[in-house]
């Protein structure tokens, strides 16, 4: 009998082993986040003979709401319908408590499953392969320096073989794995967002440089136009001032244009754009028009 037992703790013992190996392998794939989720579970469900479903459900924050976005072995279309508060059914208590659960009979979920909303539990129905309840559900949260991610539901849906109390343990280091691929995958998305930040934050900063330097050099015609008409020392004919009134007018415009394509860019803050008009020297401009 003792070796039997002994057997039997070995066999599990090298199923655990076994399907930490091929997770750990699997979370090394640079798979976007469900991907990898769904193959995160196909190792589980694939190496653990009491498993025939699972899921990982995680909290969506928008809706207030645990929704799965990963399954196997259930209908993932029925089941994403699925929207569990903190504290409803099975996988709302893991979550809400933060500690694994076992359920070994089908009386002990039904019994946890008495709270869950009508149309979750016609989704959830829709969602089974089989017209009962699971034999056996077991659950850890999914969470990472005390932040809560969801939780992995594992089910056995038919068959002699179930979870054990001693798979709790197993199951929440499955939970940890989950939640660091989680992590990882949210670093990555923060990170590349500061890269994307950083990189338009430099081109608005080249492009500013560029318009300021664009707008600088109608202000200057404009000024030293406007500057010339005033001499006082100077005649200049009917033409030359209608020249230089013309000049005026063009700068104008071009400056128009330059101010309505910023503004449609929508990009500068009016605390940024510094435009400060260069310093004419009106005897060599005067020198250069009557020419």
């Amino acid at each position: 009998m003792a070796s039997q037992e002994n057997n039997t703790q070995n066999e599990r013992l090298s199923q655990e082993v076994h399907a930490l190996t091929e997770v750990a392998k699997t979370l090394t794939s640079p798979l976007p986040l469900r991907d990898l989720l769904n193959a995160i579970l196909d190792k589980i469900i694939a190496v653990l003979k009491p498993a025939d479903a699972g899921a990982v459900v995680l909290w969506d924050s928008s809706s207030g709401l645990l929704r799965a976005q990963a399954a196997f072995g259930y209908d993932l279309e029925n089941l994403m319908r699925v929207g569990l508060r903190p504290g409803e059914a099975i996988t709302g208590k893991v979550f809400e408590e933060g500690s694994g659960w076992l359920l070994s009979t089908p009386e002990q979920i039904a019994s946890a499953m008495e709270d869950l909303r009508d149309a979750n539990r016609r989704y959830l129905a829709r969602s089974l392969p089989v017209e009962r309840l699971p034999l056996c559900t077991i659950a850890a949260p999914i969470t990472v320096s005390g932040q809560k991610f969801g939780v992995l539901i594992i089910e056995t849906l038919q068959g002699e073989e179930i979870f054990q109390p001693e798979d709790l343990p197993f199951i929440q280091t499955l939970g940890d794995l989950v939640a660091l691929a989680i992590e990882r995958e949210r670093l990555t998305a923060r990170a590349d967002s500061t890269r994307a930040k950083q990189q338009r934050e430099r081109l608005e900063s080249e492009l500013l440089a560029t318009l300021s330097h664009e707008l600088r050099l109608p202000l200057t015609a404009i000024k030293g136009y406007a500057s010339a008409l005033r001499l006082e020392d100077v005649e200049w004919s009917d033409e030359k001032q209608a020249e230089f009134l013309a000049h005026i007018e063009d700068e104008c415009d071009n400056m128009q244009v330059l101010m309505t394509e910023i503004i449609d860019t929508s990009i500068i803050d009016p605390d940024q754009l510094s435009i400060e008009p260069e310093t004419v020297n009106l005897s060599l401009l005067s020198r250069e028009i009557a020419k």
